[in-house]
């Protein structure tokens, strides 16, 4: 009869430390079940470049770029898969305009890509800077929307080439447009 009573306490204490031992874990157990924040998301870059495009016209080519861009995720996201009716919720809609304060700043906001904001500067000699923060998800895109642009150096920026007067870098050493050796 003693055994049995024993028995019966060690089974009951178990019981009540059962219920202590998942409060304890529960913390542990909800991190198993969340999504990382992916690295790509972490920290942001930051480009910049200068093209000879005026500030509103610069401001507006982003614009397109950008609506372009959010053209073709629509596109993917209509014909992506033959089984979209058993999927229980819309795709969310793709970059849309946070804030816009033209032709100085617009930024975009993606659920997918993250945000991506521009800046555009006017440049003394006519021109325009632009300068871009966002995510590495969206460093493709940036690359080739900004090969899209006419390049243009500030000749505040560079030092006339001595053989066709053009502003090149000072840490160049041979010119782009010519081909000479600087110093």
């Amino acid at each position: 009869m003693l055994k049995n009573i024993i028995l019966q306490a060690n089974a009951s204490s178990l019981l009540l430390l059962l219920p202590l031992l998942i409060c304890c874990m529960l913390p542990l157990i909800t991190r198993l079940f969340q999504k990382p924040i992916p690295s790509s998301l972490t920290s942001t870059e930051t480009d910049v470049w200068f093209t000879s495009y005026g500030i509103n016209e610069a401001f507006e080519t982003v614009k397109n770029h950008v609506f372009s861009w959010k053209s073709e995720e629509e596109g993917k996201a209509t014909s992506s898969s033959r089984f979209s009716f058993l999927k229980s919720k819309p795709p969310s809609e793709r970059f849309i305009i946070s804030e816009s304060i033209p032709p100085r700043l617009i930024k975009f906001s993606d659920p997918i890509e993250g945000n991506v904001t521009f800046e555009f500067t006017e440049t003394e000699p006519g021109g325009t800077a632009i300068r871009v923060n966002y995510y590495p998800t969206l460093k493709d895109r940036i690359q080739k929307m900004r090969a899209n642009f006419p390049l243009k150096i500030p000749f505040a920026a560079g030092l006339p080439c001595p053989a066709c007067g053009k502003p090149v870098f000072p840490d160049f050493k041979v010119c782009p447009f010519c081909g000479e050796k600087l110093k």
